[in-house]
């Protein structure tokens, strides 16, 4: 006996749609209103995108209505989140503040079987700028993690 197909109906796709913005799972919507979740997926994709879309639209105009009404918090968060400032534009500039690491002067071990770098100047500059690269990199490391903790 074959199964019977699964029915699309307005009600369902209504109900998805609003599960959807209210972010419930799709594996928790799928049992809801009765379906696989694969079934949802291939059934009800659009509801289930502009549900979440819809309620991003809300919550963003929610925020917005907030923050003109001077709440510094909701003020804040737009312009961390949505005003694309805040961590990386931050990060961005304290890090121009930080000194240059000195050029790496140390001496340099190579392995057994690597003569040939002791008499080509041109793979001793590749290896030179790998080390130095390396050695900023661990003295950008360093000073944040001292700017972290002078914080």
């Amino acid at each position: 006996m074959a199964r019977q197909a699964f029915a699309v109906t307005e009600e369902r796709q209504e109900k998805v749609r609003q599960l959807a913005a209210r972010g419930v799972p799709q594996e928790d919507i799928a049992k809801i209103i009765g379906c696989a979740a694969k079934t949802l997926r291939r059934r009800f994709r659009e509801e289930l995108s502009s549900g979440a879309a819809e309620a991003n639209v809300a919550v963003a105009g929610f925020l917005f209505s907030a923050a003109k009404r001077g709440s510094v918090p909701a003020q804040m968060f737009w312009t961390k989140t949505m005003g694309k400032r805040g961590k990386f534009a931050t990060k961005s500039a304290r890090e121009t503040d930080i000194a240059p690491a000195p050029p790496w002067r140390g001496p340099i071990i190579l392995p057994e079987g690597c003569e040939e770098a002791s008499g080509n100047p041109e793979l001793q500059a590749k290896i030179l700028k790998v080390c130095d690269r390396h050695y900023a990199s661990k003295h950008r490391r360093e000073q944040r993690k001292r700017a972290r903790q002078a914080a």
